[in-house]
């Protein structure tokens, strides 16, 4: 018996001892994790990114990067701040598939272009606060997008990006033109602080699938764009409901009952369902007549 024991305890403490473990910065065929784990260090300092990510076996370059991950350690004390030269790496990295950077890095603005034409990028969690224009242009495979400290866009968006499904943007209050243009596979937006759509936001992109989860702010539209079907709004409680009932106006800039930029869309909030086939009565129903249902 004492001839069988031995022998397996020793094999079961040498597995313990040469269990695999992760390395605080690593790459694993194109997947850059940067991280605290193991005492690595918490702190990316300002134009470090490229230094850090090329001391790693396998990346000679940005566009060696298919995944990058910052700060995704349990410890969450992952800190620093991006000046240009990192901006400018990141918009390098033409091949990459997954943007993951922690809301404790401060990025600031990235200013134009930043992934414009990333054609393999399919998720991103990014934590900047400004985008200038084409921030995302031309994603083909794009389809999920995090922006957690978002605060602005300008023109072009997210633009022409067939595959986007899900964007969360909950502190963004303007965008430019077209920022949803040709953007047909939409089915949440969530966009609570916004307070100003740019014209011809979703131009040619069929929302008819898509829930857009607004705030209690009425934003201000100048227009949706041509060949657009409108989706779910949904806002947070019935006092704003009450907000677009008492101002028609803005259901209907041009004076018309017919005519209103909301018109087609069905409202939503919490108990509350106005939708042109129910039979709701009193303001409700006021509430249908001056949205053209």
């Amino acid at each position: 018996m004492r001839k069988i024991f031995f022998p397996l305890m020793l094999a079961l403490m040498l597995s313990v001892l040469f269990i695999p473990t992760a390395f605080a910065d690593n790459n694993v065929s194109g997947v850059v994790s940067l991280d605290t784990t193991n005492g690595g260090s918490s702190t990316l300092s300002a134009g470090g990114l490229q230094t850090r990510i090329e001391n790693l076996s396998g990346i000679n370059s940005a566009l060696d990067v298919l995944e990058l991950h910052i700060g995704s350690d349990i410890s969450g004390s992952f800190n620093g701040t991006w000046n240009t030269g990192d901006i400018g790496y990141v918009n390098d990295m033409s091949n990459i598939q997954v943007l993951d950077v922690a809301n404790t890095i401060s990025v600031g603005n990235v200013g134009n272009n930043f992934c414009d034409h990333f054609n393999s990028m399919t998720d991103v969690i990014f934590p900047a606060t400004d985008f200038g224009y084409n921030a995302f242009l031309s994603g083909d495979n794009l389809s999920s997008v995090n922006l957690p400290l978002a605060e602005s866009f300008t023109d072009w968006a997210f633009s022409q990006c067939p595959n986007l499904t899900s964007v969360d943007i909950p502190s963004v209050t303007t965008f430019g033109t077209n920022s949803f243009y040709d953007c047909d596979s939409l089915t949440s937006l969530n966009l609570p602080a916004v307070t100003n759509f740019g014209s011809t936001t979703f131009r040619n992109s069929d929302m008819s699938g898509c829930d857009l989860e607004l705030g209690a702010t009425i934003p201000t539209v100048t227009s949706w764009g041509s060949s657009f079907a409108p989706g779910t709004l949904i806002v947070p409680d019935a006092s704003t409901v009450s907000a677009y009932d008492a101002n028609h106006q803005t259901w209907t800039p041009t004076g018309s009952d017919t005519d209103g930029l909301w018109e087609g869309w069905t409202l939503q909030a919490p108990g509350i369902v106005v939708n042109p086939q129910t039979g709701d009565s009193g303001w409700i129903r006021s509430f249908h007549n001056w949205i053209g249902f």
